[in-house]
């Protein structure tokens, strides 16, 4: 596999917070040719909004996303209280609630030109929400296929292998298979196109171990049938770039869809 194209990548400083301060990082970006950076809001803090905002437009990157909550620990209880305080103050409650509004419509009536306009802002967060908001809802309706389903990595073969990671877990019969997409940069499509369909080419995951099964991805609202061993990534993400397939079980009447 080539190596991406810098220009195309973007860093999180979480990930080099501890060598560089943000300044550094931002500097050190610009040097190497990686035009993305996604920083953390205390990182900016730090540094402060403006200087920040003034180093980033001096080094030609484009921000690509605010990690705005996540630092929780705290050696005792009072220090967990205001981290937990300082992660909901960064919580804008009144957009998630329209955002959720806006998901719980979609949710009634999923079509692929609906899903695709979850991408039309990519800095919304829309997308994301709607992966954790549907992953949520299927966990609290199987919470013991979440609690104690098996675990199983899904092999994955083709030309693009290195682009997917997939897992399936299974209780009492019932099984979730979660299809992630990954190193996107380096598929080499179109610049805003999605990894769907025929980008996958000959990607295709094995799924033997479950069977002929019929089941639903939670995700894009398509019927998903295993009547072979391997399984084409192109249906499996025909319309969106990540799946989380549900499988029944059958021998008994259980509910198959989640709110």
């Amino acid at each position: 596999m080539s190596a991406p194209d810098p220009s195309l990548l973007s860093i999180n400083t979480a990930t080099v917070r501890a060598q560089w301060p943000l300044p550094d990082i931002i500097s050190a970006l610009a040097r190497h040719g990686i035009r993305g950076i996604s920083p953390w809001r205390d990182q900016v803090a730090a540094a402060g909004l403006d200087d920040t905002a003034r180093r980033i437009r001096d080094a030609g990157l484009t921000v690509t996303g605010l990690c705005r909550g996540g630092m929780f620990p705290a050696p005792d209880r009072e220090g967990r209280r205001a981290a937990h305080d300082d992660n909901r103050r960064a919580v804008d409650y009144d957009v998630r609630r329209t955002q959720l509004a806006q998901l719980t419509a979609l949710a009634a009536d999923v079509q692929p030109s609906k899903l695709n306009a979850l991408f039309a802002s990519p800095y919304d967060g829309l997308a994301k929400l709607w992966v954790i908001w549907r992953g949520l809802g299927l966990r609290r309706t199987y919470p013991a296929l979440f609690a104690r389903g098996d675990y199983r990595p899904v092999s994955i073969t083709g030309a693009r292998k290195e682009h997917l990671v997939a897992f399936a877990r299974t209780h009492e019969k019932e099984t979730i298979v979660v299809v992630a997409g990954r190193l996107f940069a380096s598929l080499n499509i179109d610049v805003g196109a999605l990894p769907v369909g025929d980008a996958w080419g000959d990607t295709t995951l094995d799924l033997a171990f479950m069977g002929a099964r019929d089941g639903i991805d939670v995700l894009s609202g398509q019927a998903v049938a295993v009547a072979r061993e391997r399984v084409p990534a192109s249906m499996i993400c025909r319309t969106f770039p990540c799946a989380l397939l549900h499988f029944p079980n059958t021998s008994g009447s259980r509910r198959t869809a989640t709110k």
